[in-house]
């Protein structure tokens, strides 16, 4: 079951980047699925890269699309696209 959930989320998450990723003016490099006790998801500033939890995918779709928008614009500053950004994509 859990590698079934992985997959929705799979299928769901690089479109939901993709989608707000011109609109932030960010770019998250990578993301990553974790069973996590306490948050919905995290980021690290300093890679570019967000970790989200796997039980989002027994919420609302709206949720989901919340907590990835949140992660990528919770460090704007330092996931900026550009050259002065140490997170700068392509």
């Amino acid at each position: 079951m859990h590698t079934w959930h992985r997959s929705l989320l799979h299928a769901a998450i690089p479109r939901l980047i993709q989608k707000w990723e011109p609109k932030l003016g960010v770019s998250a490099h990578a993301y990553y699925l974790q069973r996590m006790k306490t948050k919905w998801g995290s980021c690290n500033p300093g890679s570019g890269n967000i970790r989200l939890n796997t039980e989002l995918v027994k919420k609302p779709r709206d949720l989901l699309e919340y907590v990835v928008v949140y992660e990528m614009g919770y460090h704007p500053a330092s996931m900026r696209r550009g050259p002065a950004s140490s997170c700068s994509g392509p």
